[in-house]
């Protein structure tokens, strides 16, 4: 089981947010033994990337969808794109079974939502036949 939580290191104490969640969710493990993994969680992904994700990249895909006869909302094509894009297979037990995660666009950093971005673009150019403009250059959809 993997648990993850933000915490801020402040006056020489760690304080974790959501702090009574995560004791429960410890004592609900019913481990003993933990590894500790320490990760910069600064640099999320900026509200500059977000929006021109919102306003540029989805309304872009969703009209190359949709002159390929499929007509999706904005929030479907969203959701499509981190299917293809953001999941993770997590292993259930030993005999390969696995589970597959869509994680969500906030848990990425600036650098990991770039790379989305361009993932999605080469997607768009090799099936959709669009091609998605870079930040802070105008373009008009139709």
């Amino acid at each position: 089981m993997k648990i993850i939580y933000t915490a801020d290191y402040v006056d020489n104490i760690l304080k974790i947010r959501g702090r009574k969640q995560f004791d429960k969710d410890i004592a609900d493990s019913g481990y003993k033994v933990f590894t500790v993994t320490l990760e910069n969680a600064r640099g999320k992904r900026s509200l500059n990337q977000n929006a021109y994700y919102r306003a540029c990249v989805i309304p872009i895909l969703q009209q190359g969808i949709a002159e390929l006869g499929h007509k999706f909302s904005r929030d479907t094509v969203h959701e499509m794109m981190k299917a293809k894009f953001l999941t993770e297979d997590i292993p259930l037990n030993d005999s390969g079974e696995f589970i597959t995660r869509i994680k969500s666009t906030t848990e990425l950093n600036k650098e990991q939502f770039g790379d989305y971005i361009d993932q999605i673009n080469a997607w768009g150019i090799e099936y959709l036949g669009v091609t998605i403009p870079p930040p802070n250059t105008q373009t008009e959809l139709l």
